[in-house]
């Protein structure tokens, strides 16, 4: 039996159709909280449901029994519901895993992670290393995914090609692989057992890293073939981005320290 952790996230879902397909008997830990449409699609597919959260470790002791193989590509970054956070999931409710699967002497422990840039620190990067470092005492592997192609090039974050244009984050000039959420499912059902795939750290991309301006360029190729449709693209300078940084540093700061006052009070009426 195969628990998956995330198994009604982009990722999590699709791992779940490729096992079963391979003829894997899964697991699937649900919320509560999680969309019934996407629980129902796990149910019909043959998928053994499980209620819990990462943030409840006893839910998620009762989740590990009987199971030989853990995948967990849950995170807290895209589908965010009330306690959700990147301390409370990606870190602590990872662990909470963790530590149940070595309880219950699983026997593999599949992880999706993301490449990082050394020497950079930022919250939900030092929460995955925490828990790339804390599965290494079992039979792992480490799943790094580059970025998201349905994520990264979608209209979301300014890729949009129904309407035309595109916009560019700094000078676009940095060569990404970028990957499909369906290629990382497709890797982790196969890395789970295969044998090549112990005790390893994958980094995944795609075939070719094409820089975003690149990207643009394909775009716009593809839409010359439109009669009257020429792709526009949007910079927004580094410039511009390190001020939106700092302010939202400083909404951050502001929050944090409304917060503060509100927890003095209260404690002092208390």
């Amino acid at each position: 039996m195969i628990l998956v952790v995330g198994a009604t996230g982009l990722v999590g879902s699709e791992v779940c159709q490729r096992l079963m397909r391979r003829g894997e008997p899964v697991r699937a830990l649900v919320r509560a909280t999680s969309s019934k449409e996407k629980v129902e699609v796990l149910r019909s597919s043959g998928v053994e449901l499980c209620l819990g959260d990462l943030k409840d470790p006893q839910s998620i002791v009762a989740a590990c029994r009987g199971v030989d193989a853990v995948v967990s590509t849950a995170s807290s970054t895209l589908a965010r519901q009330p306690g959700d956070s990147i301390q409370s999931v990606d870190e602590a409710g990872q662990l909470n895993l963790v530590n149940a699967a070595k309880d219950a002497n699983v026997g593999r422990f599949l992880f999706v992670s993301f490449r990082r840039t050394p020497g950079i620190s930022f919250p939900l990067g030092d929460a995955k290393a925490q828990v790339e470092t804390a599965i290494t005492s079992l039979n792992f592997t480490v799943i790094q995914a580059s970025w998201f192609m349905e994520g990264w090039l979608s209209p979301a974050l300014g890729f949009d090609h129904a309407n035309a244009a595109a916009r560019i984050y700094g000078p676009g000039t940095s060569p990404i692989s970028w990957v499909s959420f369906r290629d990382v499912a497709e890797i982790c059902a196969v890395a789970l057992r295969h044998p090549a795939a112990s005790r390893k750290t994958i980094e995944f991309g795609g075939p070719e890293a094409l820089t975003p301006f690149k990207s643009w360029l394909a775009s716009r190729k593809s839409a010359a073939g439109r009669s009257g449709w020429n792709m526009s693209l949007n910079r927004c300078c580094s410039r511009n981005l390190r001020e939106q940084r700092i302010r939202c540093r400083k909404v951050r700061c502001v929050d944090a320290r409304i917060s503060a006052r509100r927890r003095n009070e209260h404690g002092t009426g208390s």
